[in-house]
């Protein structure tokens, strides 16, 4: 009814309501964040979303946690709508607004691709530097993901040239890894932890790097999911000496590739390129037609690629009784999951 009379704010209205559930014991205080899918919220039928995004643009969101299981299945579905329109609709509170979509399904199959540069020294461990090859319905995907997927390549074909050139090889294996379906769910790096990892195909990766939208900003770091490895990234980092900063994730983030390997308990990490400070402006066509190829920043992906190629070297001669141990299981990580859902979100 507070909704419906207009006189209230929304978030006030929907905290009272909470905090009403909560006092009345409808709802465990330890629940009470859950999201969407809570049995006290299931009177919600869909989720529209006005985007913040101007000049009517605006790009797909979702209505609940990816760290979700079966969050391939939404429990809600979910509309995106401009700007612009979502002003229309506040000045219509408490009228019936009849909403028609057309949606579209289709099924393909896709593959990752995967190469290798072959360790000296412990051939049987391995690095993995990944991105993913596919973009969204109606997007070029110029920043999200082409920039990745150059710096992904570039890489590897300098590291090959390297190896080439000085008859050397680095310590440990780097096996380079383009990844399908992404933008479905992570799809494609789901798969490919499930067939190399899953059942002890082979042995879990040191560590596995994750690239996305690279020109959103200039690279700072890296972003680990676990802490234990914080230490020797960033004495590979000081060695550098280019000012790079490893960080630790206070939540694991479900929002790219490296969160398939934190799933299976593997240590993974993805390149600090934006957050809290120095985005580039054209990183906020993301999911957009106009994510086209002047998105990519050319010259910050030459300093992407020269730090990673750099990194990748130092660490894949760390010898391994110097590299830290990863006691972390799946059902360690689906406990902290649980933890995490429960609260409230945070980036830093």
């Amino acid at each position: 009814m507070l909704f419906v009379w207009g006189r209230w704010r929304y978030d006030l209205v929907a905290i009272t309501a909470l905090l009403a559930v909560v006092l009345t014991g409808l709802v465990p205080a330890k629940e009470v964040f859950f999201g969407f899918a809570h049995p006290a919220v299931v009177t919600v039928a869909a989720v529209l979303v006005i985007d913040a995004k101007d000049g009517g643009r605006m790009e797909y969101r979702w209505g609940h946690d990816m760290r979700e299981d079966g969050f391939r299945d939404p429990p809600l579905p979910t509309v995106t709508i401009s700007r612009e329109h979502g002003a229309l609709l506040r000045k219509r509170v408490g009228a019936t607004i009849e909403i028609a979509i057309d949606t579209q399904f289709s099924e393909a199959p896709t593959a990752n691709v995967v190469a290798e540069l072959a360790g000296d020294l412990w051939p049987h461990e391995h690095l993995v530097i990944g991105a993913h090859h596919d973009t969204v319905f109606g997007s070029p995907g110029g920043n999200d993901n082409g920039s990745g997927v150059i710096a992904l390549i570039e890489t590897a074909r300098i590291l090959n040239e390297w190896c080439g050139a000085t008859g050397q090889a680095p310590g440990r294996t780097i096996r380079f890894v383009s990844f399908s379906a992404e933008e479905q769910s992570l799809q494609g790096s789901a798969a490919y932890v499930e067939d190399n990892y899953a059942a002890g195909q082979m042995p879990e990766p040191r560590l596995a790097i994750n690239l996305d939208e690279l020109s959103a900003g200039f690279i700072k770091g890296l972003v680990l999911g676990f802490p234990h490895l914080r230490g020797l990234i960033q004495q590979q980092f000081d060695t550098m000496g280019d000012g790079l900063v490893c960080h630790v994730m206070p939540q694991l983030d479900g929002g790219s590739d490296h969160f398939s390997f934190f799933r299976a308990g593997i240590d993974a990490a993805h390149v600090w390129r934006w957050r809290f400070h120095a985005s580039n402006p054209d990183a906020l066509f993301h999911h957009e037609a106009a994510d086209t190829a002047d998105k990519i920043n050319v010259r910050e992906l030459k300093e992407h690629v020269g730090c990673l190629a750099r990194l990748l070297l130092r660490l894949a001669d760390v010898p391994p009784d110097r590299w830290p141990r990863n006691d972390i299981t799946a059902a360690d990580v689906g406990r902290q999951l649980e933890r995490e859902r429960a609260g409230v979100a945070r980036s830093r």
